[in-house]
């Protein structure tokens, strides 16, 4: 019985944060838009959706602060047939704050049918922590 008592003591122990740990730093991000169709306008909130509830970051327009701004452009996929799907170009770039300029950090083109808008978002989502990763942090 004490083993099992010690062992359950020790999980909550474990479990507990320590009094002084810092939460993790969360990294600035901003993201830009330029486009005009309906789809490619809804994949932009729900990119905003997925990353606000992401730990790892935060949003900022803050001008001195370092960031990671996310620029979005898209148009629809087919002129004649509105609300389908979009044309994305997503390019990272670091901005290190101040009046310097922003460095290229990487990019990525893709297609977005209307119903895959929650899942394409994600992997952006995704797309950018594995940025933040490979770079450790900014």
């Amino acid at each position: 019985m004490l083993p099992a008592l010690l062992s359950f003591a020790l999980l909550v122990v474990a479990q507990v944060p320590a009094a002084g740990t810092p939460e993790p730093l969360r990294v600035a991000v901003q993201i830009q838009e330029s486009g005009e169709d309906p789809v490619g306008t809804l994949l932009v909130q729900r990119m905003r959706e997925v990353f606000a509830a992401s730990p790892k970051l935060r949003f900022s327009t803050d001008n001195s602060e370092r960031r990671l701004v996310i620029m979005v452009q898209h148009v629809d996929r087919a002129c004649r047939q509105r609300d389908i799907a979009t044309v994305y170009a997503v390019i990272w770039t670091i901005n290190p704050g101040g009046a310097f300029t922003s460095l290229y950090a990487t990019a990525t083109v893709g297609f977005a049918p209307a119903e895959e808008i929650q899942q394409v978002a994600a992997q952006l989502l995704g797309e950018t922590e594995d940025l933040l990763a490979r770079r450790g942090g900014l």
